[in-house]
């Protein structure tokens, strides 16, 4: 599944690739309008998104936590430890967690890194980057 979460918005769509068009999804309704500059990351077997920081219209960075449960429904998590936007997310089997490596908030870029641990629900603060950094990608 490919899904399109639009900033600033509530608007979710869902692109089909029979037609090869984008379907807004009316039935998905999130808590609240998805940030701008918000942090996607998915997880294997079609388990869903979660959503990470972001900033809304006043440039205001966000810790904000949102899964995409199955791409079905939107759940709040617990907050990140740090405001971020333009963090590099990732998830990892080997530990079951999403990564959140650094970004940007109201000061510059950001060394600050931290993981969610699923089973523990939780957010864990991990060592920083050597360097600091936003907008990257990754995959494993």
């Amino acid at each position: 599944s490919t899904f399109w979460l639009k900033w600033g918005t509530f608007e979710v769509f869902k692109f089909d690739y029979v037609s090869r068009a984008w379907e807004r999804k009316l039935e998905l309704q999130p808590p609240s309008k998805f940030l701008y500059y918000f942090s996607q990351v998915h997880l294997p077997n079609n388990l869903g998104v979660f959503l990470l920081g972001g900033t809304d219209i006043n440039s205001q960075f966000s810790r904000r936590t949102i899964y995409f449960s199955k791409y079905q429904r939107f759940i709040n998590k617990p907050m990140m430890t740090s405001k971020r936007g333009f963090a590099t997310g990732v998830f990892s089997l080997h530990d079951q967690s999403v990564y959140a490596l650094g970004g940007q908030d109201e000061g510059g870029d950001l060394a600050l890194c931290e993981r969610f641990s699923i089973t523990q629900n939780k957010w864990i603060p991990i060592a920083p980057m050597n360097q600091k950094k936003n907008g990257a990608c990754s995959i494993m």
